[in-house]
């Protein structure tokens, strides 16, 4: 669909939605026409690096979802220590995008970490029964189709198995028991904004590079104490005095 749209003489940008179709897009060589990618999860993934907060590749302009794997690796580090990391993900994100688990493979493998794809398939909620025995950590990507219900379950069983565990997507999810993240909470309809006053721009007569990338994603380390209470875990003062702290009283 995006190599037809940059054929069709008919269209003159693109605005790529959806999780998938930005990592599809993200690993193309070239963009032949003005193209708007707002939610890429691995910048990495994109062919080169960003140049004074702008994309610095001709006819792209993005906004970051997701920042750095590798930095999320060494934030967990800085709170507990592990060797063997189970990623829980969507199977249509894994397999859509097999750049995007290689480059979380390299990314573990550099710093010691045996890393496990745990896969949902949409259909068996029962994760935890395919984490490999000795898991030191858990990651939880995205599981867009687990009902909420299903994952609050999957955050018990995380829990009651005093397993550390990070989110990538949000603090919603460390308010529900995760025990850490570093994702600020994004504001999607200021991301919405920011990325229709680029194009607006680029319908202006100015280039798709040089508008905002915006993937300085603020960090905001985010620790639910009750779960570090729940699984045996003290993190440091340095850690606690830098975070967020969600419950730090116990009931």
């Amino acid at each position: 669909s995006i190599d037809a749209a940059y054929a069709d003489p008919s269209v003159d940008y693109l605005l790529i939605t959806g999780f998938v179709s930005n990592q599809l897009a993200a690993t193309r060589e070239s963009f032949p026409k003005p193209t708007f990618l707002p939610a890429i999860l691995d910048t990495g993934l994109l062919p080169s690096e960003p140049v004074d907060g702008r994309s610095g590749i001709e006819n792209l302009n993005y906004l970051a979802a997701y920042a750095d794997f590798g930095e999320d690796l060494d934030t967990l580090a800085r709170i507990t220590s592990y060797e063997n990391l189970a990623l829980l993900i969507d199977e249509n994100l894994a397999s859509a995008i097999p750049e995007l688990r290689q480059a979380a493979l390299n990314v573990a493998r550099a710093r010691g970490i045996e890393l496990t794809q745990v896969i949902h398939d949409g259909e068996n909620h029962d994760l935890m029964s395919k984490v490999p025995a000795g898991t030191d950590a858990i990651f939880v990507a995205a599981l867009p189709r687990m009902p909420e219900e299903s994952f609050r379950g999957l955050v018990n069983a995380i829990n009651a198995a005093k397993i550390p565990s990070y989110s990538f997507a949000a603090v919603a999810d460390v308010e529900l028991g995760l025990l850490a993240t570093n994702t600020e909470p994004r504001d999607v309809y200021r991301q919405a904004r920011l990325i229709a006053l680029n194009m607006q721009s680029v319908m202006l007569g100015e280039a798709a590079e040089v508008q905002p990338i915006a993937s300085a994603v603020k960090d905001k380390l985010t620790i639910n104490l009750a779960t570090a209470r729940m699984i045996g875990l003290s993190p440091s003062f340095q850690v606690l005095n830098e975070a967020v702290l969600l419950n730090q009283d116990a009931q």
